[in-house]
């Protein structure tokens, strides 16, 4: 799934509630939330008559899918944030096979 940056024209509402599956009032909820939080931005589209609304991740929102998928990453192949160092973010090194 991609939700766009920079001069990409983002994704509809609409599309992304059909590729989540998820209730479009629902996905309004959350949409509202990640805007909130300067994750996600939502721009009306100029085509036809303008109504149509597109949703772009921001930088920021870059940079939290980045980490987040480094720490899905991490999780799938048995490593993980290193419980003594939460703050720091440092990962423990990925168990070695015997």
């Amino acid at each position: 799934m991609h939700l766009g940056r920079g001069t990409d024209l983002g994704i509809t509402p609409a599309r992304l509630a059909r590729l989540t599956g998820m209730a479009r009032g629902t996905l309004g909820y959350h949409l509202n939330e990640l805007e909130a939080a300067g994750l996600i931005s939502r721009r009306r589209r100029a085509i036809w008559d303008g109504r149509q609304v597109a949703v772009r991740l921001t930088d920021l929102g870059g940079e939290a899918l980045v980490a987040a998928t480094e720490v899905l990453e991490d999780l799938s192949s048995g490593a993980g944030p290193d419980p003594a160092c939460r703050e720091c973010g440092r990962r423990r090194a990925a168990p070695t096979s015997r």
